[in-house]
């Protein structure tokens, strides 16, 4: 009896009804991202920074650090003004940053700790 319900329901299964799909083609979407950030860094106080390198048409390069808002959960301008290639931090939280001009900056005070320099780490020492 088990078996022969097994197979009405299979067979019934088979007679349904069911549903035919037309895919219909739409254009491809083609994107690209535009202005991405291509450096993180985070802070000892858990602060996110990034880097945003814009190349308008004109050819001006301009350099934007960002900070993360946990609360807003958006990117904000760090400092307006300030054009910073890189930024890096010191066990103690203290920013340096890479300045446009190839100098590396301490943050607190803007003072120029060296030039000529295109990528830099901060250590303890």
């Amino acid at each position: 009896m088990n078996k022969m319900l097994k197979e009405r329901a299979q067979a019934s299964w088979r007679n349904e009804a069911y549903h035919k799909l037309d895919f219909v083609a739409t254009s491809e979407l083609k994107w690209s991202v535009l202005n991405s950030f291509y450096d993180v860094q985070t802070s000892p106080y858990g602060d996110v920074y990034a880097v945003q390198n814009v190349k308008p048409k004109d050819g001006q390069e301009k350099f934007y650090l960002y900070l993360y808002s946990v609360s807003n959960n958006t990117w904000n301008i760090f400092r307006h003004g300030l054009q910073s290639k890189q930024a890096r931090f010191d066990i103690l939280g203290n920013m340096y940053y890479l300045g446009v001009d190839d100098c590396v900056y301490r943050d607190s005070d803007q003072k120029c700790l060296a030039c000529d320099v295109k990528d830099f780490e901060v250590t303890a020492d």
